[in-house]
Formats: structure tokens, C-alpha cells, sequence
């Protein structure tokens, strides 16, 4: 008499690993960076900037101006100096773009003795890129497929201080 059991926990734990090597593959995902991308980039540099009130926070900004467009190319993301950010088209000037990237604060984590409300802290996501400060990488989407390029060394301005709101304003 042969029983089908052995042959059933065989097809289980093939079927286990097989999920487990499909779902791991997606944690070694690798960022392959274009040589020649299908634009080319004028006046880029980073521009750190500090609000005229307390609250108001400071950070980087990531300015680039295209100088050519070739076919159907739209930038997503901004990766430098650690962090990763929506890039924003200029409405009025289209080939202008800018980045901000907000210095992060230690305000916004939940430091407490109960470790069950600690947990409530959102992990920082892994950082795909090894960049050297005076460098970043534009994710942008050609015809449908994400590509990546690495811009450097970006030139940095003078730091941007901007003015207090006027009284009466908050």
C-alpha cells in the first residue's frame, strides 16, 4: 500500500522554499547606473538652506537644469547624502528641477522607557548607494522602464537664509 503523505510534505517544503527564494531576491535588488542617459544636464548644484524660524527647519537643496530631453524621460526620485526624495518639475521653467531634502530630526522619533511604544519609530529604509557627498543619483523613467545615473561632483552655493515671516504673520 503506498501512501501519498511523504510525497505531500515533499511538494510542501519545495513549495516553502521556492517563496523564500522569490521573496529574498527582492532585498539584494541591484541599481544598475546608466553610462549614457537619455538627457544631458546643465547648472547642477546643492544649496543648503536654514528657515527664518525656529520651527521652520533647514536642509539641502538639489537644483539641475536639463539641456536635452531625448524621447519619453521623467525623473522620480533624488538619492544624496543618504536620503531619497520626489524630484519637482519647475511649472514655469520645464527644463528646471529641484530636490529638497529636509535635515532629519530626532524631534520626530518616539525615544521612551515602554519599548511597545518605541516600536511605533518607522525603520529608515536601506540606502542602495555607496555616494560621496558631492554626489547623487536621478532615478528616471524612460519609456516605462526605471533607469538610474549618477550626477558628480555637484557643486555646492552659498548657504540660503530665508527671512523671518513678518510680524503678524505665523
Amino acid at each position: 500500500m503506498k501512501t501519498i503523505f511523504p510525497s505531500a510534505i515533499r511538494f510542501f517544503f519545495v513549495g516553502v522554499l521556492t517563496i523564500l527564494a522569490c521573496s529574498c531576491a527582492g532585498f539584494n535588488q541591484v541599481y544598475v547606473l546608466e553610462e549614457e542617459p537619455h538627457f544631458t544636464l546643465d547648472d547642477v548644484y546643492s544649496q543648503k538652506w536654514v528657515a527664518g524660524v525656529e520651527e521652520g527647519g533647514s536642509g539641502t537643496h538639489l537644483h539641475f537644469t536639463t539641456a536635452t530631453l531625448a524621447g519619453d524621460v521623467r525623473f522620480m526620485h533624488a538619492y544624496f547624502r543618504n536620503q531619497k526624495q520626489r524630484i519637482n518639475q519647475n511649472q514655469e521653467t520645464p527644463d528646471v528641477y529641484m530636490v529638497n531634502f529636509p535635515n532629519q530630526s530626532m524631534s520626530d522619533r518616539i525615544m521612551d522607557v515602554d519599548p511597545t511604544k518605541e516600536a511605533a519609530n518607522t525603520p529608515e529604509a536601506e540606502y542602495p548607494f555607496d555616494l560621496d557627498e558631492d554626489e547623487a543619483v536621478l532615478s528616471y523613467l524612460m519609456n516605462g522602464e526605471l533607469k538610474f545615473y549618477l550626477v558628480g561632483p555637484i557643486a555646492e552655493k552659498p548657504m540660503l537664509a530665508y527671512p523671518a515671516a513678518p510680524d503678524g504673520e505665523n
